[in-house]
């Protein structure tokens, strides 16, 4: 069982990493209000999944899934697009989780790091485009999942390279950054 909370990033959180999370959760915010390219209210590119990726590698899964769905949840509410679409949240929690679960702690650069990026890349590629098509298909934003799959792939695949890209420089400041949640 201690296994497992330590995977999951379980620990007890002191004020300084209550005061981190909140950072994060900001920066989320901000990044999803000043870098996302919206087109419609469907299809955006955008670099939220900075911070989420760094409070996955530095806190892990768990926190790193809360701070994408708290980020997103009040990013919704402070900053409405469109109407809330509940599903959203949960593959935004997904996202947040899989960014833990690959790179908790893992910060040195070899074939297996770049083996996570690309899977945790592709990873992030699937749930944005099945999860999150299926929702917008739900709240009536497409007429079809075949509409809302070739349309959303656009955006999806110029996420992907630029998720990478990051994920690629991140052992570059994630050391830096480690020293803060110790």
């Amino acid at each position: 069982m201690q296994k497992i909370k330590n995977w999951l990033g379980f620990r007890k959180l002191d004020t300084k990493a209550v005061a981190l999370l909140g950072i994060f959760v900001a920066l989320t915010m901000v990044f999803t209000m000043y870098s996302t390219v919206r087109v419609g209210n469907s299809i955006e590119v955008s670099l939220k999944f900075i911070p989420v990726f760094v409070m996955g590698a530095l806190f892990g899964p768990f926190f790193a899934g809360i701070t994408c769905f708290l980020g997103d949840a009040l990013s919704v509410i402070l900053f409405p697009v469109g109407p809330p679409i509940i599903g959203m949240f949960l593959t935004e929690f997904l996202s947040g989780f899989f960014f833990g679960a690959f790179f908790y702690r893992k910060y040195e650069m070899n074939v297996s790091y770049i083996i996570r990026m690309v899977v945790c890349v592709v990873i992030q590629f699937v749930l944005s485009i099945i999860l999150n098509s299926y929702f917008l298909v739900d709240a009536g934003y497409f007429s079809s999942m075949e509409a809302a799959i070739s349309i959303r792939m656009v955006a999806s695949l110029a996420k992907a390279p630029i998720q990478a890209v990051v994920i690629i420089f991140a052992p570059f400041y994630l050391k830096a950054f480690s020293k803060l949640v110790k």
